[in-house]
């Protein structure tokens, strides 16, 4: 499995460059310093054609469409190199509150920045229950429940994976 991160920083003439660096399993990171052209990211003679996505880019190389890579955008507080599996986007960081559709609960949710994801529940304003779990690829994950997180108005919306009914929509506190 390959992970990579990019950056983009001001050149000397004005322009901007891209390091790109990629770790495989048991092996050291290889990088490559690279360039913007119109498009496209260029790292040498490798052309890539790039598509925005909910976290980062999507490269495709043009000269082989197989060799693909979906990047995340990091920033400065980037810890380790295979740590951005818990990488929390900055909107997503925070304490949220709504109500549950399917249990008609009210429902909070404490993201950290390090991944730390507490709920909180109540029932009839009484606190029914509370659980820990973490944040993991764009979701949040309790036990074997996983939910899938999508940025909404003025917080985040929540969905169980496999039960489109089970979601929750959470306004920033």
């Amino acid at each position: 499995m390959a992970r990579a991160t990019w950056k983009r920083e001001p050149g000397r003439d004005g322009d901007y460059y891209l390091d790109r660096s990629r770790s495989r399993y048991r092996a050291r990171p290889d990088t490559a310093d690279g360039r913007w052209d119109g498009e496209d990211l260029v790292f040498g003679k490798d052309r890539y054609r790039v598509e925005r996505t909910r976290d980062g880019i999507y490269t495709v190389k043009t000269s082989d469409r197989d060799d693909t890579t979906d990047l995340r955008q990091m920033t400065a507080g980037y810890r380790d190199d295979l740590r951005d599996r818990g990488y929390v986007p900055s909107w997503a960081i925070g304490t949220f509150r709504g109500r549950s559709r399917k249990y008609d609960l009210d429902v909070e949710l404490r993201i950290s920045e390090s991944g730390n994801v507490d709920r909180y529940i109540w029932n009839n304003g009484s606190k029914a229950d509370s659980e820990h779990g973490r944040w993991e690829d764009g979701e949040i994950v309790f036990g074997r429940d996983r939910y899938r997180v999508n940025r909404f108005r003025d917080g985040i919306e929540t969905e169980k994976r496999g039960d489109d009914t089970d979601v929750t929509t959470l306004r920033r506190r």
